[in-house]
């Protein structure tokens, strides 16, 4: 209600207040401990979540490098063909070496 349309009768029932400090306010101790109880309950919330997204990663990756790991060793992967036929030269030069040295 705009003050100037207040009557005399109105009068002391509105007040304009710019700042406006309260000290020395009491919470009742119930009140303070349902609170905190919220709050204690939001955090573990809050925890359990960001554990349960963490275990969720980490057994995302493990399932992405264990693929990787199988996909390596398809014995038709090109990769893994080339490694068998070097490490089979080289075994094969290590053997003649051996034989000739004797």
């Amino acid at each position: 209600m705009d003050r100037r349309l207040c009557k005399s009768e109105d009068k002391g029932l509105f007040v304009e207040a710019r700042y406006l400090q309260m000290t020395d306010l009491e919470i009742p101790y119930e009140i303070e401990q349902r609170n905190l109880r919220t709050l204690l309950l939001t955090e573990e919330t809050a925890k359990e979540t960001f554990t349960q997204q963490a275990a969720i990663i980490e057994k995302e990756t493990e399932q992405i490098v264990g693929s990787s790991i199988i996909s390596f060793n398809k014995p038709n992967n090109r990769l893994y063909k080339t490694i068998l036929v070097i490490g089979h030269a080289k075994s094969l030069e290590i053997a003649n070496r051996t034989t000739h040295v004797h």
